[in-house]
């Protein structure tokens, strides 16, 4: 009897393993048959997926160009030889943005500033407010 289970179990194992091998083989004979693909003439008008470092540096360029901000300078005061420039003090010889302080004349209340193309002169600004004096009691006697 243990002859007999054993006679056909390893029948049903057979059959059952030849027919996972005919699975396999289909599979195979799919992979070996020739595919068609693209033309060379479709392959050669696609453009091309991968990024180009020379046109991404060229673009990163013009992207620098174009963000260059205009700096508005504002002259806010002047103490001997030193401005006070965007709230920050500055001494001649300093760089602000693109431009160098070449001179500062603090009776005119004027600084000079100049870059590799123009010179730029900042004033100090007239106050929009008159001056307000106080007076006290004693003042008015």
């Amino acid at each position: 009897m243990g002859n007999k289970l054993l006679i056909i179990s390893l029948f049903a194992y057979t059959v059952f393993a030849s027919s996972q091998f005919k699975g396999i083989d289909d599979l195979i004979v799919k992979i070996k048959q020739k595919r068609v693909g693209l033309s060379p003439i479709v392959i050669n008008n696609i453009p091309n997926p991968f990024v180009d470092e020379k046109k991404l540096n060229q673009l990163a360029k013009k992207n620098k160009m174009r963000s260059k901000k205009n700096h508005i300078l504002k002259l806010y005061a002047i103490f001997q030889d030193r401005a006070k420039i965007n709230g920050r003090w500055y001494t001649i010889g300093n760089k602000i943005a693109s431009y160098k302080i070449t001179s500062i004349y603090p009776d005119k209340g004027v600084v000079y500033l100049s870059s590799k193309h123009r010179i730029v002169r900042l004033y100090l600004q007239k106050k929009k407010y008159k001056k307000i004096i106080l007076r006290t009691k004693k003042d008015h006697k």
